[in-house]
């Protein structure tokens, strides 16, 4: 029973997606071509240098090959793209990407004509969106091997029109996060956009993200890496959940973002410019995914919470945060 309702919710995503008018038509002609020779040789280049042969040769590592080289193109090119646009046109906006990773987003920002300026904390995620940029025929944008904390020293202040951290935010620490959110606002020009993408939300009752189980966003450190050894994905990829170390190997893998670290990083909630956040754009583009939403637990549980706060914007509710927050002129 299980298997078919599933099967029937993603059947339901399948058709909405198909039916999705958020990307336009002038998005898509921006659209570089993934031609077979680029791709080829962009998953060669990932076998020779990217994690070993018999990763990619794995069930698991094959899957990963695919989101690597086009997956995650192209379901950014659909998910993001749109609305980034729709805040404000990517053609010239001067862009700020905080964890870069293997360039995905990077390319999809690039080849809608944005000025980007990456970093990435793990400098192999450099050198491998170098290689995606070249292999697909793009001009190399900035990008850096920086920690997100150092931003501040190394960058013109009130340069950018966008600045985004995108699924990154979570893998920080409480210093790092407050460091980094309010080095980037200093970052942004007079009504730029500070955006947080893919961050899972710590009120969510299910984390999706790191140990596929319910409350565990809720947990204390000692008790989430006690219980973290139940987990299928613990066994997957285990580390030693006694060392010294291993609270701050917990956080790197993602412990949840709230509205609460916005909040003490940039001010009062209520002060802040919140815009639209990804959902609400969505739904808006295509009354499918708004019935998709109106109809499912999530819709329910976001509900629930929303009753506790009223006041806050819409997008601090959802599975993960997709916000974006409007810098005041002057």
């Amino acid at each position: 029973m299980t298997v078919v309702h599933n099967s029937a919710k993603e059947a339901a995503r399948r058709i909405i997606w198909r039916a999705d008018r958020g990307t336009t038509a002038e998005l898509r002609r921006r659209f570089v071509p993934l031609n077979p020779v680029g791709v080829d040789g962009f998953r060669q280049y990932l076998r020779e240098h990217w994690s070993t042969v018999d990763y990619w040769d794995s069930e698991v590592g094959r899957h990963d090959m695919d989101e690597h080289t086009v997956g995650r193109l192209i379901y950014d090119r659909h998910e993001y793209v749109p609305w980034l646009d729709g805040l404000r046109r990517l053609d010239g906006a001067r862009v700020f990407e905080i964890g870069c990773g293997t360039g995905s987003s990077i390319m999809a920002l690039v080849e809608q004509g944005a000025e980007v300026t990456g970093i990435d904390v793990v400098e192999e995620s450099i050198a491998v969106s170098r290689a995606r940029l070249r292999f697909f025929g793009l001009d190399e944008p900035s990008l850096h091997h920086l920690n997100a904390t150092e931003i501040a020293t190394h960058f013109d202040h009130a340069g950018f029109d966008f600045v985004i951290f995108f699924a990154s935010l979570e893998h920080m620490t409480y210093h790092e996060r407050l460091t980094s959110l309010r080095a980037a606002w200093q970052l942004l020009a007079d009504g730029g956009i500070l955006c947080i993408i893919e961050a899972p939300n710590r009120l969510w009752l299910f984390d999706d993200h790191t140990a596929d189980l319910p409350f565990f966003h809720w947990l204390p450190d000692e008790i989430a890496l006690e219980y973290l050894k139940r987990t299928p994905r613990y066994q997957a990829s285990a580390f030693d959940t006694t060392s010294e170390d291993a609270k701050l190997e917990l956080t790197r893998r993602g412990r949840g973002v709230s509205y609460h670290d916005i909040e003490l990083a940039l001010g009062p909630i209520s002060e802040l410019d919140f815009m639209a956040d990804r959902q609400t754009f969505q739904m808006k583009q295509n009354p499918l995914r708004w019935l998709y939403y109106r109809q499912s637990a999530n819709r329910r549980y976001a509900n629930l919470l929303r009753r506790q706060c009223p006041e806050l914007p819409f997008g601090l509710f959802m599975p993960y945060l997709n916000v974006a927050i409007r810098k005041p002129a002057g």
